[in-house]
């Protein structure tokens, strides 16, 4: 079991299979510059997280290494780290914004 904590929603999407949620922890290493993990959590049903969110989840970690070709580059490696049978343990939805006076129902200008 594997545990992810903090993480931003990057994108909620569905397969056939259920639902993945990419997401990203960020950290800055010793006097370093700030970086971004990757991950893809994977339930079964919609978990209810939107874009932006910030969610903490745990579950079965899985890594699988491919090869990225892109035309005019050199082709490298990258791994997609998974979280299967995902299980949220936390969830902050992202703020919105107030809105605006003309978005408010029943404004009338």
């Amino acid at each position: 079991m594997v545990t992810i904590e903090d993480a931003q929603v990057k994108s909620v999407f569905s397969t056939e299979h259920g639902w993945g949620v990419s997401v990203f922890e960020t950290y800055t290493p010793k006097g370093g510059q700030e970086r971004r993990d990757y991950f893809t959590l994977w339930f079964r049903e919609h978990p209810g997280v939107g874009e932006g969110d910030v969610v903490s989840a745990s579950g079965f970690l899985s890594k699988r290494v491919r090869k990225v070709e892109r035309d005019g580059q050199e082709p490298f490696w990258v791994a997609d780290v998974s979280v299967r049978g995902a299980r949220l343990i936390g969830h902050v939805a992202a703020a919105k914004p107030d809105p605006e006076p003309w978005e408010q129902a029943g404004a009338s200008f």
